[in-house]
């Protein structure tokens, strides 16, 4: 890629994205990195709304399907398992 990223906005950029992921162990490593690297607490805390940002989508997809599901919930019965995740 020929692009070298400093120390501290890989860190917040690891902060952003263990928020997205909701990853607790991986957001208390890469705080700490990000404060190490010098990032303010102000810093940090625009990296965590990125974070909460990125998964506002996701989240209302995952609500509107589930609303979608319930008003359908007869013809779900009718038509049987579609599968899914175990």
């Amino acid at each position: 890629m020929g692009v070298n990223l400093d120390a501290k906005t890989i860190a917040l950029i690891g902060v952003g994205a263990s928020v997205g992921a909701n990853c607790f162990p991986c957001l208390e490593q890469k705080v700490t990195e990000a404060l190490k690297a010098g990032a303010t607490v102000e810093e940090i805390a625009q990296a965590v709304q990125l974070g909460e940002e990125a998964k506002i989508q996701p989240n209302q997809g995952i609500k509107a399907l589930a609303e979608m599901l319930l008003q359908n919930a007869q013809s779900l019965l009718n038509r049987g398992s579609a599968g899914g995740c175990g």
